[in-house]
Parts: C-alpha cells; sequence; structure tokens
C-alpha cells in the first residue's frame, strides 16, 4: 500500500505547501542526492534512512523502529524556496487487537530540514540543557523533523525555540511552580496539536525533560529520549 496524494494532501492542511523536486534539479542537497535519484520508493527509503546516524536510537528509539518497518516513501521537496525531505509514514495501529485483526491503517507524514551544522539557539543558556544525541541529530541529520506545521511532533529548528513563558503568555512573575523551573527557564523543543509541551531546562537533572499541557503545572521530569520518543508516537493517534 502506499499514500495516496489526497491523503498527502490532507497532511499538509497545517502548514507551508510543499512541492515535489525532479532528481536531476540543482536545489536537491549533495547528501540528499542518492534519495532524489531513487527509482522506486523502496529505493528512496533506503537511501534515507541510511541518512540517519546510529545515536538516533537514543533520541527517540520507539519512534526509530517505526520508521524501518512503516515508512512507505521519501523524497526530496522545496518549501518556500528551501529544500527539504518529505517522509511519508503508514503506520498500522494493532494495540489491542487480536493477532489476526488487520489493525487501523494511520497514514503521517514528517518533514525534514537539511542538517545544521552550526546551531544557533535563541536561547543559548536553556539550550545547553539539550542532550548531547538532539544535538548531534540537528547538526548530522536534520536541522528541523516535525509534523508539517514545523512546530509539533518532532524537533523544530532551534533558532526558533523560545521559553514556555513566552508560548503562554506569561508575565515574570507567572508559571512559577514549586518543585519545577519556572516558564522562563523552561524551553519548549515541541509540542502536540492538543497543547502539550515539552520542555528542557539546564535546572531539570541532566538529559530529562517536562511536559506540560496548556497552563497546567508541569509533570515529573522524565528521561528527554522518552518523552519525545511519546510525543512522535502521539501522531498517530491524532486527525
Amino acid at each position: 500500500m502506499s499514500i495516496s496524494d489526497v491523503e498527502l494532501e490532507a497532511q499538509f492542511s497545517r502548514g507551508r505547501p510543499v512541492t515535489r523536486v525532479a532528481a536531476e534539479s540543482p536545489s536537491v542537497p549533495a547528501r540528499w542526492r542518492t534519495v532524489a535519484v531513487g527509482s522506486t520508493p523502496g529505493e528512496r527509503v533506503a537511501a534515507a534512512l541510511a541518512l540517519w546516524q546510529t545515536g538516533v536510537a537514543e533520541v527517540m528509539p520507539g519512534f526509530w523502529a517505526v520508521l524501518q518497518e512503516s515508512l512507505t516513501d521519501v523524497w526530496v521537496g522545496e518549501r518556500a524556496g528551501e529544500p527539504v525531505l518529505v517522509y511519508a509514514v503508514e503506520y498500522v495501529d494493532r494495540a489491542g487487537l487480536d493477532a489476526d485483526d488487520p489493525g487501523v491503517r494511520v497514514p503521517a507524514v514528517w518533514v525534514g530540514a537539511p542538517p545544521t551544522p552550526e546551531l544557533q539557539p535563541a536561547e543559548p543558556e536553556l539550550w545547553s540543557a539539550a542532550p548531547a544525541a538532539v544535538i548531534d541529530f540537528y547538526r548530522g541529520v536534520h536541522g528541523a523533523f516535525t509534523a508539517p506545521d514545523e512546530r509539533s511532533f518532532g524537533l523544530p529548528a532551534v533558532a526558533g525555540l523560545g521559553t514556555l513563558a513566552a508560548a503562554l503568555e506569561y508575565d515574570a512573575d507567572e508559571g512559577d511552580w514549586e518543585g519545577a523551573p519556572p516558564a522562563d527557564r523552561l524551553l519548549v523543543i515541541t509540542e502536540t496539536y492538543s497543547g502539550v509541551r515539552l520542555c528542557i531546562s539546564p535546572d531539570l537533572p541532566t538529559a530529562t525533560g517536562v511536559a506540560v499541557y496548556r497552563y497546567d503545572e508541569p509533570d515529573e521530569p522524565k528521561p528527554f529520549a522518552e518523552l519525545l520518543d511519546h510525543n512522535l508516537m502521539v501522531r498517530f493517534e491524532v486527525e
């Protein structure tokens, strides 16, 4: 099976449009050439996954396994004049079902930007809490990897990351919770459509983060990779 054009169009209802780029186009980055020239979806998938570093399992282990099993196609596109890689995933959810049940088919798309060897975060002090494997992902795999809205279910561009206080439009005396860093000390890494934000902070234990639902107080800290994995996998549970 594969994701239809209609389903692809629906995926891009949130975010800027992406147009497919011909393999011979000069706008195709050199490191993506092997993806662009692939003559079949299988060849393009293999070429794209080969670009991912082995350490990616430390960043999103569960989602990495889904990509290896359920990624149906990858192609080079262009968004607002910039190259991107479009990942089309056809996930089948069999949770809680009998072995002979075919499961629920869920199409989903992620868009990856070229890697960013020189990261320029807007909040350098807060960005210092980012796990090393995440930094390696930005520098070596994708400078952004999210749903088409460019901020959810993945890792948005570092330059656009801001504090939870800014996201919630909090004043300085708001968002100061007992036992958790204040809102202006939490850097929002990613979010979900429903308003769950994944945050890091140098005030939290190393390689951990907190999930914050809308205006609620932050949850207890958990390993960042666990939280990011959950954020990515939730994409298969929403429209």
